[in-house]
């Protein structure tokens, strides 16, 4: 399951003293977050509302002393209620990283604004992937480069590194981590995930024989993910 985090701050305005807070700070992607607006007077209808789009999310009516609640995206939100005559509580549907970076605000209908809840998705690590075409026990020519590549996505974008297998222990901890001719690239998808594609470039010798290469990913605390072994079989002159 992925991870999601909402910052937020607070401001008043001076017209109504709105103020909106949410319940959590920091969020799994596809759970929900609970939402207040609280006034310090009454208002006839107040909105909660994306920014700067200003699309309506809900709209909560005062005006005939009752509380009538109408959600236009209802692919956000599940619920809104009336706790009082000067807050209202919504809660929203399960979230995911395609309303990362969306701006959230309260809104007096033709009046003043709260401050802005602006929502960080944070989307773990699923894999740390060496495209097929490498194969799985690669052949390279003594003194000529080996070239891997490892590919990783998330939000935020991935930490990618690699390491000799040492294959002493069955767990990873005397592995030795490469730190040298390494390159990056970062790419922006469509779905506000990032993709990270690490280039290790390897001048192969003899005393590479046989040894094995992986690479690992992950992103902020989340669960660390594991490539494939790729062997090298150096071809001595």
């Amino acid at each position: 399951m992925d991870t999601l985090s909402v910052l937020f701050g607070f401001a008043f305005c001076t017209a109504y003293g709105l103020e909106l807070t949410t319940d959590e700070s920091n969020l799994i992607e596809n759970s929900t977050v609970g939402v207040n607006c609280t006034t310090d007077t009454t208002p006839d209808s107040a909105l909660l509302i994306n920014t700067p789009g200003i699309i309506p999310y809900a709209i909560i009516d005062y005006g005939s002393g009752e509380c009538i609640v109408t959600i236009f995206e209802t692919s956000i939100l599940s619920y809104c209620n009336c706790v009082s005559n000067k807050i209202f509580a919504c809660v929203s549907k399960r979230l995911n990283r395609t309303i990362n970076g969306d701006l959230m605000q309260c809104k007096v209908l033709g009046g003043t604004a709260s401050n802005s809840i602006r929502i960080h998705i944070k989307v773990p690590v699923q894999y740390a992937s060496i495209p097929r075409d490498i194969p799985d026990k690669l052949t390279v020519d003594e003194n000529k480069l080996a070239s891997l590549v490892c590919q990783a996505n998330g939000i935020p974008a991935p930490i990618i590194t690699w390491f000799w297998d040492n294959s002493i222990l069955s767990t990873s901890i005397d592995d030795v981590q490469i730190v040298y001719n390494i390159s990056q690239a970062i790419k922006g998808e469509s779905d506000k995930t990032f993709t990270v594609t690490s280039n290790l470039i390897l001048r192969v010798n003899r005393s590479h024989n046989r040894k094995v290469i992986y690479c690992r990913a992950r992103n902020f605390n989340s669960e660390l993910k594991t490539s494939r072994r790729i062997q090298l079989n150096v071809r001595c002159k």
